[in-house]
This record gives structure tokens, C-alpha cells and sequence, in this order.
């Protein structure tokens, strides 16, 4: 009988007993927890009985386990004086052993499931309904309420038979007439995830497996089917459940006593020995790897998907390991050599062409010896084999790639592989894209023509189809035809914001010619089609109001009805950005349409006067050719600078391309003066986005210091000043752990902008080297006709008139010295003669002078261009 305790005065509490005795619970430690809330006991008997209680029940259980069954009737007999008879009614059955009256000890169980559950822990419930099911002895029917139970316990037994035979399908209906009132619920989830497991349906039964408790049996034996399926991992700190949970997963796979192996594989993958852990899985299990759906597949999947998740230095470990074995012919089936050469094709999409071919045609041949041939399949690898071919290799820093022109990688290797891709499967639309991409990187535009030709024909109702098929149009000056097809095109989808642009862009390329042959009507008439494209969002460079505006102006002025023109600029002034923007932008435009090639226009005076703070260093060698500027501007900002950068790069990289030395300068000038100014972290983000950080160089290095002195580890700017610093002085490695830091920086932060480059650049590192420009063997791709078409917009002004050999500071000098030769007169020419050039031989003078007067280099044909040494 239990006695009363006195807790009319209670003592002082330690700080925390309460937590540390449930620790010591739920780590299995119950002398200790008994001993920690005996004391307690007296000062608070409702809040530490419960846990005494549950201590010695702990205890007296684990002593019954290691078979102290005198020890465990000593700590019963304790409980009996401190716990109510029900909680220890399923203890007493325990200690009591067994006996050869088993069936009345199944009838006692059962009779104490039968009671109400609040008379009984939630914990003692579970155990004796455990019990009760794995007796798997047929249940007393000498009640009503051993009836109710007995129908349940049937129910379960038949569905856990129906699934060990196969029979799936059928365990489900068994368990229908079970409440989730039942005690045997929990089982009826069991049963219900495993059918669903064996079914493939791997979600429904991760479902049914995690509402399970975890202390009951089937909540321990779910875990070998969790682990299997990828939903849980094992145990950290059970291991003897780990290890029966592995022995689980070796028999579900078809393998026993598989614990220990698989336990060492697991172990090894978390230590980092990948290569390892593989090698002990592929040896303890026969048929590994798969290629089904099945549980062995999904290992085999996981193994051979890991290599993305893993650090640089592990990744290239674990792929040697595969390289070798194949080089070596030691793939342990064809499933494995089949699975492994596309490991490699994939993770080494960059590598040289010779093995990314030899992997994608050996993985062909592998699964078409395991499945038979599949030409669909095997042109959906040709086209992955085409695409990484067709990458392009540029000389290129880590923050972007340098101005310079890009090579593909293997130009015929890639048009090979497209073109046999269209043949195993002439539906294979990705393929013909990236064959028509192919072309226009090598200039083959009669080729490609005839290409999208063919695509429209076969494929008339592909968005993607028609509009490669209207830029073709564009590019060789069918403006109508390239029109129609973007009206089919937006027929198809009149949410893509590309087809409004490009039909803008292809309605002022229409109009520019109609205004060159003098059908103004009809120029005016395709310029007002536009509007129906256009928006008033600022910032859209091609579909703006002020931009259109602007182009219908400075045609206008330049081709048809001059005060026509101004009107158009003066409506469009209110409409646009800032005046400067404004004006670099109409400045520009005159100079893509002018017929007169030339570096100056009627704005470029207003717009010097408008950007520059403080005279050039030029002027100021130069004082005579200085103009005259206002004063007392509003001083230069981050965000317009921004905006500003955005508009030399859509006249430089856009449809207008146009050299920009001069206008280059003006933005530095600018710049220099905006970063001093106050600015957010937004707008600096804005400014590096637009910037090309190579033209900009000491600009982009100054926004950079700037940022990184407000945030140290901004992984951003950590990576531009990377870029533009002088880290490419360190060694491989050293640089690999740089960049390290940054991309782990950037991915705890969630910017996955600045991952992806990062990511590209460290591939770049270990990539192999750039390709040949031409080879004696391999024929030169470039387009053998004459190029009888020319783009409007394209700026005919050579850009390589500076010598390689001019450090970045003199180059500039030097450009802002031919800028202002190209605008000076014939007296100012004679000054210069006389000072700044005087020693000079006047041959080179007269070359300069006629280099600057007509955008031609001085130095001949075949000189680098200032990108390539700035």
C-alpha cells in the first residue's frame, strides 16, 4: 500500500533536476534516474513521482531483459507501494516470466488492453499490444470485449501474411474493419506502409512510417524500410538498433545478415572515404548496382548522384575511382559500366571532347546490350553530347569573361553529334535548336537558314521554333517574314515578354530601311505598329515609350522631316530617365543609324557637358580643344551610374553594336565621382550587374574595397575584388580554397546568383585548356561563303587602333587623344603638331590622324583590339 509523504514543507529545489532526470530517462539511465528523484520526491511529490515512478519501471524492465528476475520482483514489490495497481499490472505479467500456461497470459493482456486507456500509461499500452502481436497465438474468446480485440489481432496477423507472401495488394482491405482507436493501430499502420513499400509507392508509405511511435516495435522496424527509401538515416546513438535495422535493410534487399557491412558503409560515407564506402556495399551485395526502381536501385541511385554534394578535392577522388575501373575493364557488370559511364559524362560535361564522347557512346552501348537498341534514347544523348561540345571556351577571369571572341569547344565534333541525333529521331527538337545555335556561332548563316527552314516545316506550332526562325529573318533583313513568324509566335504564348521585344526591335529595323530607301509613309506607318508592344516601364532599354520615341526622332532628323524629329526627342525627354541617361542614349542611337560613320553626334556635346564633373585628363593636356561646361550639377549617384552602364552595354552587346571608347571614358569620369557619394548595398548590386567590370576595371575595384569594408565577407563583392585583385598570382590550390570560402559563404546566405559563378569558375580552374583555334586536321568551320548580309545596327569602325603594348593608364590617354583628333580641326591639328606630337615622324602623325578621322586602325589588320589588352 502506498504511503502518504509529508510535503507541508517542502525544500529548496537544485537548479534543473527536473530536465536532468528526463535525460536520464530517455538515454536508458534508470539507476541513475531513480537515484536523482528520490530526494526530490519529498520536496514536490506531484511533479517528481511520475518520474520515479517511470524510473523503476525502466529499471525493473531492463533487469527482466538480463534475466535479475529476483532483482526485478524486489523493484516490483517497491512500485506497489508508489505507483496505482494499473500501471504496473503489464510490468507484473513481464516479471512473472514465462509459463506454461501461455494462453492465460495472452487472456490477461488482453484483458488489460480491453480496460479504458486512461487506465493504463500510453507506453505500457503500446508494449502489451506489441507483445500481444508477436505472440501470434490465436486470442481467448470468452468475452465480448476479447471478441472486439480478437477481430482486430486476426486482421493484423492476415495482413502481416498476405504482404510476407506477396500479396500486397490484399493487406490493405484486411485492415479496413481496425479504428484508429484499436491498441493494434499502430500495427495496421505498420502493415499498411509496408504494402505500400513493396508497391513502390514510397510516399505513401513514408507517410504510414513516420506516425508510428517510435518505441513500439513496428516503429524500430519501419527504419529499415525508411533507410531503404532514403526518409530516415540510422541511428547515431543506438547502434545495436542501427546494426539490427542494417541486417533489416540486408534481408529486404534480398541479402541476410548484411548489418555489419552495410553499418561500415555508412560509416565510412560520413567520414568522408567515399570511394570506400561504395567498395563495401559493391562487395557485400551481389546484385549492386542495380538499375531497377527497387531498393537496390535506389542505393545504387544515391551512390551514383552523390559526387554534386561533395567538396572538389572528394568529387575528383571518387570519379578517378570510376575512370580507372573502366580504363582498367573492371566494371562488375554491365549495370555498372552502364551507370558509370554516364557518371562520368555528367560530372565531366566540361572535360576534353575525346572523353566526353567515349563516355555518352559507351553508355550506349552498355544499356543497349543490358535493354536493346533505342534510337530515341540514344539521340537524347547525342544532343547532350552536341550541347557540351558546342560550350563555348573564351579568355575569360572568373567574374565574367573578358572581352575577346569565344571558341567552341569542338566545332565539328558538336556538329557531328546534332546532326546524328537528327537522324536517330527527326522529332528530336532540342537538337535541331542547338544545331541552328551551332551554326550562328560559327557564322554558317546559309546553313542555318536552310536549318530553320526545315524546323518550322516539321515543327510549325513550337514557340521556340519560330522564333529562332524570326531572328533568322531579322539577321538576313526579311523583316516582314521574321514579323509574321513573331505574330505566330505570340499567338502561341502572349505572356513571353522575349517575342514583344524582338517585335519592336524588328519593326524599327524595318523602319530604318524604309526611311533609307525614302518611303517615309511607310516607315512612319511600321514605327506606329510598334506602340502595340511598347510599355512604360523606364528601364526597358527596348520596349520603352522614350525609347521609341528617340529611335523615331534621330530617324526623323536623320532620313525625313527634321522638326518632326525634335518633337518626337522633346516628347520623349519628360518620358525617360535623368538627362544624361537621356542623352547617352539618343547620342547613341544617332550614331547606330547615322549613314555617316562617325564617333560624334549632335548630342555628344550636351552630353559631355552633362556627365563630366571635372575635365579629362586629355583636356587638360590639351587646353585648347577644352569646350565649355556647365557648373553646379546635381553630383553624380551609384543608381544613375548604374542605369548608365546599362546603356553602354546594350549598345555595345545588344542589336547596336558600337564602339564606345570615348563614352566609356565619360562613365569612368562619372563614376570616379559617384562612389564617393553616399549608396546602398541595392544600388551597388544594381552597378555590378550592369557593369563590365573589365572595361571599368579600377572603378569596379573601388565599388568592391567599398562594400567589403561595410561587410567583410559579403560573398558578392569577395568575389569581384577576387576577380579583379591580384589573387590569380596564388597557386592553383590556393585559389580552389579562396573561391571555397566564398561559394560556402554565398550558399549560407542564399545568394545563388553569385554560387553559380563561383561554381562555374572553380570548374573553369580545373578544366582543361583552351582549345586551338585550328588544327592541321580538322577544317575550319567559319562561314565559306561571302557575307552578303550585314546587320543594321552593326558598327562597321574598327576598334583596334591601340597598341598592344600600351599599359592600361597610357592606353587611355592615348584613346582619349584619337577621340579628340577624330573632332578637331585642321588649325588644331597643326598645334598639336607643334606640341603635344611634336618629335613625332610626321608619317605616324598623318596615320594617327587618319585613324581617328576614320575609325580605321593605324597599325593594320590582324592588331589586337584594346579589349584584348586592357
Amino acid at each position: 500500500m502506498a504511503q502518504p509523504i509529508d510535503n507541508s514543507n517542502p525544500t529548496p529545489l537544485p537548479p534543473g533536476p527536473e530536465q536532468r532526470i528526463r535525460e536520464f530517462l530517455a538515454q536508458g539511465k534508470w539507476r541513475k534516474a531513480r537515484d536523482e528523484a528520490k530526494p526530490l520526491v519529498k520536496a514536490d511529490k506531484d511533479r517528481y513521482l511520475p518520474l520515479l515512478i517511470q524510473a523503476n519501471l525502466g529499471l525493473a524492465r531492463d533487469m527482466t531483459a538480463k534475466g535479475q528476475v529476483a532483482e526485478a520482483h524486489q523493484v516490483l514489490a517497491h512500485l506497489a507501494t508508489i505507483a496505482p495497481p494499473e500501471q504496473i499490472r503489464a510490468l507484473e505479467l513481464d516479471v512473472a516470466g514465462p509459463t506454461p500456461q501461455a494462453l492465460d497470459r495472452l487472456a490477461e493482456r488482453m484483458a488489460l488492453l480491453a480496460e479504458p486507456a486512461s487506465k493504463l500509461p500510453e507506453e505500457e499500452r503500446l508494449r502489451l499490444a506489441d507483445q500481444v502481436v508477436l505472440a501470434f497465438a490465436a486470442p481467448p474468446m470468452d468475452s465480448p470485449a476479447h471478441e472486439a480485440l480478437a477481430g482486430d489481432l486476426r486482421a493484423i496477423h492476415a495482413a502481416l501474411e498476405a504482404v510476407s507472401a506477396g500479396d500486397s495488394q490484399r493487406a490493405p482491405e484486411l485492415l479496413r474493419p481496425i479504428s484508429r482507436r484499436s491498441p493494434f493501430s499502430h500495427w495496421a499502420a505498420f502493415a499498411r506502409g509496408v504494402a505500400a513499400f513493396h508497391a513502390a509507392d514510397f510516399e505513401r508509405a513514408a507517410r504510414f512510417f513516420e506516425a508510428l511511435p517510435p518505441k513500439s516495435v513496428p516503429g524500430k522496424a519501419s527504419l529499415a524500410f525508411q533507410v531503404l527509401s532514403g526518409r530516415a538515416s540510422l541511428p547515431k546513438d543506438k547502434p545495436r538498433l542501427a546494426e539490427l535495422t542494417m541486417d533489416a535493410t540486408g534481408r529486404l534487399l534480398g541479402t541476410s545478415h548484411l548489418g555489419k557491412a552495410l553499418l561500415d558503409a555508412d560509416r565510412q560515407w560520413r567520414n568522408g572515404e567515399h570511394v570506400e564506402s561504395y567498395c563495401t556495399v559493391r562487395e557485400a551485395l551481389p546484385g549492386f548496382p542495380a538499375a531497377d526502381d527497387g531498393p537496390l536501385g535506389t542505393l545504387s541511385e544515391f551512390y551514383f548522384q552523390a559526387p554534386h554534394t561533395m567538396s572538389f578535392d572528394d568529387r575528383e577522388d571518387y570519379l578517378d575511382f570510376f575512370a580507372e575501373m573502366l580504363a582498367d575493364e573492371g566494371a562488375k557488370s554491365k549495370v555498372e559500366e552502364m551507370r558509370s559511364r554516364r557518371l562520368l559524362a555528367l560530372e565531366y560535361s566540361d572535360g576534353s571532347p575525346i572523353e566526353a564522347k567515349s563516355n555518352w557512346e559507351g553508355f550506349l552501348r552498355a544499356h543497349e546490350a543490358l535493354y536493346g537498341p533505342n534510337r530515341r534514347l540514344a539521340s537524347m544523348a547525342y544532343t547532350r553530347l552536341g550541347k557540351e561540345l558546342s560550350m563555348t571556351h573564351s579568355e575569360s577571369g572568373p567574374f565574367g569573361p573578358r572581352p575577346g571572341r569565344a571558341r567552341l569547344r569542338d566545332p565539328k565534333g558538336a556538329r557531328e553529334s546534332l546532326l546524328k541525333a537528327i537522324e536517330l529521331d527527326p522529332g528530336n527538337l532540342g537538337a535541331y535548336l542547338q544545331l541552328s545555335a551551332v551554326y550562328g556561332a560559327l557564322n554558317k548563316r546559309s546553313e542555318r537558314n536552310r536549318l530553320l527552314d526545315q524546323m518550322v516545316g516539321r515543327f510549325p506550332e513550337e514557340k521556340q521554333v519560330l522564333l529562332e526562325a524570326a531572328a533568322g529573318c531579322v539577321l538576313r533583313k526579311a523583316y516582314i517574314k521574321g514579323l509574321d513568324y513573331l505574330a505566330r509566335a505570340r499567338g502561341l504564348d502572349r505572356l513571353d515578354p522575349h517575342i514583344p521585344k524582338a517585335a519592336v526591335l524588328a519593326h524599327v529595323s524595318l523602319a530604318q530601311q524604309q526611311f533609307q530607301k525614302g518611303q517615309l509613309t511607310k516607315a512612319r506607318h511600321t514605327m506606329a505598329a510598334a506602340n502595340e508592344f511598347l510599355t512604360d516601364e523606364v528601364g526597358d532599354l527596348q520596349r520603352s515609350r522614350w525609347v521609341a520615341l528617340v529611335w523615331a526622332g534621330v530617324l526623323e532628323q536623320l532620313f525625313g522631316d527634321a522638326a518632326r524629329g525634335q518633337e518626337s526627342l522633346e516628347q520623349a525627354r519628360p518620358l525617360g530617365p535623368f538627362p544624361s541617361a537621356f542623352l547617352l542614349f539618343t547620342h547613341l542611337t544617332h550614331r547606330s543609324f547615322s549613314p555617316v560613320r562617325s564617333f560624334s553626334s549632335p548630342f555628344l556635346e550636351s552630353l559631355r557637358s552633362e556627365l563630366q564633373p571635372n575635365a579629362p585628363r586629355a583636356w587638360k593636356l590639351l587646353p585648347f580643344l577644352k569646350p565649355s561646361r556647365e557648373q553646379d550639377k546635381p553630383p553624380p549617384t551609384v543608381a544613375d551610374a548604374a542605369f548608365l552602364a546599362q546603356v553602354l552595354r546594350f549598345f555595345e552587346c545588344g542589336p547596336r553594336s558600337l564602339a564606345l571608347t570615348q563614352e566609356s571614358q565619360l562613365l569612368r569620369e562619372y563614376l570616379d565621382a559617384a562612389l564617393k557619394q553616399p549608396f546602398t548595398r541595392p544600388e551597388a548590386v544594381a552597378l555590378s550587374n550592369a557593369l563590365d567590370i573589365h572595361v571599368f576595371r579600377n572603378q569596379a575595384a573601388q565599388l568592391a574595397k567599398a562594400m567589403l569594408r561595410r561587410d567583410p565577407a559579403d560573398p558578392l563583392f569577395s568575389f569581384m575584388d577576387f576577380s579583379l585583385g591580384d589573387h590569380w598570382t596564388l597557386g592553383p590550390e590556393a585559389k580552389r580554397q579562396k573561391l571555397q570560402s566564398i561559394l560556402d559563404e554565398a550558399r549560407r546566405r542564399g545568394d545563388t546568383e553569385t554560387a553559380r559563378s563561383v561554381q562555374h569558375t572553380l570548374k573553369e580552374l580545373s578544366g582543361p585548356p583552351l582549345p586551338p583555334s585550328a588544327s592541321p586536321d580538322e577544317p575550319d568551320f567559319e562561314d565559306e561563303e561571302e557575307d552578303d548580309f550585314e546587320d543594321d545596327f552593326e558598327d562597321d569602325f574598327s576598334d583596334d587602333f591601340s597598341p598592344p603594348h600600351f599599359l592600361p593608364k597610357e592606353a587611355e590617354e592615348m584613346e582619349e587623344i584619337m577621340e579628340m583628333l577624330a573632332h578637331a580641326s585642321k588649325d588644331e591639328i597643326r598645334r598639336l603638331r607643334n606640341t603635344v606630337l611634336k618629335g613625332m615622324p610626321p608619317f605616324l602623325v598623318d596615320a594617327l590622324v587618319k585613324a581617328a578621322k576614320t575609325g580605321q586602325s593605324p597599325f593594320g589588320p590582324g592588331r589586337p583590339s584594346k579589349r584584348s589588352w586592357r
